[in-house]
């Protein structure tokens, strides 16, 4: 339960990366805003290939499309996990200070909530900050073009001290199998449409050992996102049928 937890969160902040890593610059205040201002939707999408045949079927039975709604500091989120065999699906709620995990498999489903106060909720929304690994400065390069209306940026050239940021994260994801991973390349773009982000894409190469062998993973992420008649995040209907337990045993 908290693995399917904090996969999801991961790659929530991971997209969120996306967006927050460029906002000192002035081209992208606008977009920000429009965040903010208003319910959106966004659909994450995660795929993985593998220079090992045989890993590879692995990684491609992974492939993952995630819808994800944002409404102030209420997020809801939807993951389906099918991997050799096993299959879950999993959804997250924050509505009103309070977390809901639901997990359901083929043979059972587990809810669980947990209160929250303030410093928790920070906390929870922080475990993976994304703001903290990347920004403008990581990379050498970064143009913007302008065409039928819409904007395209392009980071490319990461520094040294953002692939270490990169290295740290994948290390972490890595060390209950005891392998380890280092990240080689990096680059992603972000489409801005009316000033607003309509989409983003980021792909990494990782050499990842694991098990004495070695392998080059290419992770591709993209989002694209929606405004208008977004559906607000409320509480589960069910919420009453939740398991509660505290806050430090949801993120332990």
């Amino acid at each position: 339960m908290k693995k399917i937890l904090a996969l999801l969160m991961t790659l929530f902040f991971l997209s969120s990366m996306l967006v927050s890593c460029d906002n000192t610059q002035k081209i992208l205040k606008k977009a920000n805003a429009a965040l903010q201002e208003a319910p959106y939707a966004m659909t994450l999408k995660i795929s993985c290939e593998c220079d090992n045949k045989e890993y590879n079927k692995i990684f491609s039975s992974m492939d993952m499309r995630i819808p994800i709604t944002v409404d102030g500091k209420n997020i809801s989120m939807d993951l389906k996990i099918n991997v050799n065999g096993y299959r879950a699906i999993a959804k997250v709620i924050v509505a009103d200070m309070v977390v809901y995990n639901k997990v359901e498999t083929i043979s059972q489903t587990v809810k669980m909530k947990a209160d929250m106060n303030d410093e928790q909720y920070q906390e929870f929304m922080e475990k993976n900050n994304a703001e903290m690994m990347l920004s403008p400065k990581d990379f050498g390069e970064l143009t913007v073009e302008t065409k039928d209306g819409k904007e395209y940026i392009a980071c490319d050239k990461v520094s040294e001290e953002g692939l270490e940021e990169l290295n740290d994260m994948i290390a972490e994801i890595l060390k209950s199998l005891d392998g380890e991973a280092t990240v080689s390349d990096v680059a992603y773009g972000v489409t801005l449409n009316d000033g607003k982000y309509e989409s983003m894409e980021m792909t990494c190469v990782y050499s990842v050992t694991v098990g004495g062998e070695t392998c080059n993973v290419t992770y591709h992420l993209s989002a694209e996102f929606t405004y208008g008649n977004i559906p607000k995040v409320y509480t589960p209907e069910d919420a009453s049928s939740y398991q509660e337990i505290s806050f430090d045993e949801l993120m332990g």
